[in-house]
């Protein structure tokens, strides 16, 4: 049986989470957020290390609504421009659903349009590229880590 998905979201998620909100808020203790985070987190399911994290970003952000969601939003990085990501690749397996709006998902120069309560994927070594209208879209992403991606894309068939 293959590795249980929470052991690809370890300690580095809560790092990594903590350096993209210091990069925006510099008033953040990323050493306390990260130790903080990481008090009881090994032995927690996936879903469990959401949440947790979510109370450790309450705890260490702004009490403010608004402020603590201006910086998540911002440590997200700028808006794509013209709502188009270019053409790229990942090495591992990308399962998207959406729930509103709509998306044109191409793979490998085939164009599909998903809309609410479609989805799609992609595996490696797929080039993809993803569009919105002016009015973007509200899409779930799961992404499979690389190794563990090569052992579900061989056991994967020809779609007919």
């Amino acid at each position: 049986m293959g590795e249980p998905l929470k052991n690809h979201f370890g300690a580095a998620i809560p790092r990594r989470i903590a350096e993209m909100i210091a990069n925006v808020w510099p008033e953040l203790n990323a050493t306390e957020f990260v130790a903080d985070a990481l008090r009881g987190y090994e032995p927690l399911e996936l879903k469990q290390r959401a949440e947790h994290i979510a109370r450790v970003m309450h705890r260490h952000l702004p009490q403010d609504f608004a402020q603590a969601a201006g910086i998540l939003l911002a440590s997200l990085g700028p808006k794509l421009e013209g709502n188009d990501s270019g053409e790229h690749a990942h090495g591992a397996i990308e399962m998207f659903y959406v729930i509103s709006g709509e998306l044109e998902h191409v793979v490998n120069g085939k164009s599909q349009f998903l809309k609410p309560g479609m989805a799609g994927y992609v595996r490696p070594p797929d080039k993809i590229r993803h569009k919105t209208g002016p009015a973007g879209a509200k899409v779930v992403v799961i992404w499979v880590p690389g190794d563990e991606a090569k052992k579900i894309v061989a056991r994967w068939t020809k779609e007919p």
